[in-house]
């Protein structure tokens, strides 16, 4: 247990660092990003042409994957993969990475550098997403449980306000080898690697007005990895629960059975079929061989912390009121004693 609860400190401890690290690469961003009329548009390219989009090639994806673009930048179903050229950074502030996270002029989004994730040596458990409210990180999150060729697998989904500076989500796809003993908060699954990792792609859309009208913020590279990021500056509106972002998205297995053990955990989180990936629904998916479709918006697993912070914030302000209260009876007293001394 003391080398779990060390675990989840180190790992806490890295997490605060590298949130506190990002502002400073917002500040370089504030001067050197595009203006959004200014931003390459995405080019069409079919499989085989060329790599996905990132920042190192990706290997070549399974046969057969989508290929239409999205119609426009508001699909109310999520947009196929979109793959472009891969290029070196065209400017200086997407060569600096700060604790594992680079920017990316196209959709001005921050993500994590495959080639540089630390976080990849931690894997993850349960209770990092306990932890998480009380480091000011408000997030939802789907996790969906499977198990295939003797490993148990946990493919997770985020989204919500990440620290004071940043909304986003992600995607995080782990393994560990088959268990039957229940899992526990502290049951930690490794990072997926090799043909484990499947081709992934995220877009994420935001309605701050809560008016029904989400707009499109950014769209990650269709690649073949274990965790997909992206993180824009700002605040969400409502943090819990973080609604007013749609995260839509593919995920594509090395086979289809893979696929099927997905959809079908996605229906065990209520998610709900659909034969039609081009429209798809809030909370939905769509599977077509080894490509599982999706989009995600009210569905939620986090616990509520809402209560404890309003009994902790109460019970802080209760506490404060009452020292100051004490601090006026303990400087009344002496006023009224000086005065006395004077008098005599």
């Amino acid at each position: 247990m003391r080398n779990r609860l060390t675990r989840v400190v180190s790992v806490l401890l890295a997490v605060i660092f590298s949130l506190s690290a990002m502002p400073a690469l917002c500040a370089f961003a504030l001067d050197e990003t595009p203006d959004a009329g200014e931003q390459p548009p995405a080019v069409t390219q079919e499989p085989g042409d060329g790599t996905p989009s990132g920042d190192t090639p990706a290997e070549d994806p399974p046969a057969d994957p989508p290929s239409d673009p999205p119609a426009n930048d508001t699909p109310a179903a999520p947009p196929a993969p979109v793959y472009v050229p891969t290029e070196e950074p065209s400017s200086a502030i997407e060569q600096i990475v700060i604790a594992g996270y680079r920017y990316s002029a196209r959709d001005s989004y921050f993500y994590v550098d495959q080639s540089q994730a630390w976080q990849g040596n931690y894997g993850y458990n349960m209770a990092y997403d306990l932890v998480a409210p009380y480091l000011l990180l408000e997030y939802d999150y789907v996790r969906v449980f499977f198990r295939y060729e003797d490993k148990d697998w946990m493919i997770q989904l985020w989204k919500g306000q990440y620290g004071l500076l940043f909304y986003g989500c992600e995607t995080g796809v782990y393994n560990k080898p088959a268990s039957d003993d229940e899992d526990n908060a502290f049951t930690t699954y490794s990072r997926a690697r090799d043909d484990d990792k499947p081709f992934i792609q995220t877009t994420m859309y935001h309605d701050p007005l809560h008016i029904g009208n989400y707009e499109r913020e950014l769209t990650t590279p269709y690649e073949r990895t274990w965790w997909s990021t992206g993180f824009k500056r700002g605040h969400l509106t409502i943090e819990e629960p973080a609604n007013e972002l749609r995260q839509t998205g593919i995920l594509t297995f090395r086979n289809e059975e893979l696929a099927n053990l997905f959809a079908n955990g996605l229906s065990e989180c209520g998610f709900v079929r659909s034969s039609d990936k081009s429209n798809l629904a809030t909370d939905t998916y769509c599977i077509e061989g080894c490509n599982v479709y999706y989009s995600w918006q009210d569905i939620s697993q986090a616990e509520s912390t809402m209560g404890i912070k309003v009994a902790l914030g109460t019970s802080i302000f209760l506490r404060f009121t009452a020292f100051m209260a004490a601090l006026l009876l303990i400087a009344g007293s002496l006023a009224g004693l000086g005065m006395l001394i004077i008098l005599i």
